[in-house]
């Protein structure tokens, strides 16, 4: 993944947002996209980034703001074929594995307290 997707999720991370993320993890056959493509999802719906689009990246929008929704990630697997069990509605005969996680924007510390032990969480806090 390019250092932009990166910066992109810091950026929302950043202003507050909560973001899920899609990783394709696994691919099978033909498949749009190979194990590593990322793409964000907004609670909105906004995509930056895509691991595919059609229906298929549809689903996977659809299964990502749920998942906000929930506050839970998930794995899921997508069957390109027109029906059955995590059929994309798709013709190209392949599955892909995708991994969604929730990423929260870092929550405030306060310590509360001036002395040795306060002074050291401090300074052992500002490095993360």
């Amino acid at each position: 993944m390019t250092l932009a997707f990166y910066e992109e999720v810091a950026r929302r991370l950043r202003a507050g947002d909560t973001v899920a993320v899609a990783t394709v993890i696994e691919r099978h056959g033909s498949a749009p996209r190979s194990a590593g493509a990322r793409m964000i999802v907004a609670g909105t719906g906004e995509i930056t980034f895509s691991i595919g689009g059609g229906a298929f990246e549809a689903l996977v929008i659809e299964d990502a703001i749920d998942a906000l929704r929930t506050g839970s990630g998930f794995e899921k697997e997508y069957r390109f074929k027109e029906q059955g069990d995590h059929a994309t509605g798709m013709v190209c005969g392949g599955t892909v594995r995708v991994r969604v996680e929730i990423l929260r924007p870092p929550e405030p510390l306060y310590i509360f307290g001036a002395g040795h032990v306060g002074r050291e969480l401090a300074r052992i806090a500002a490095g993360l």
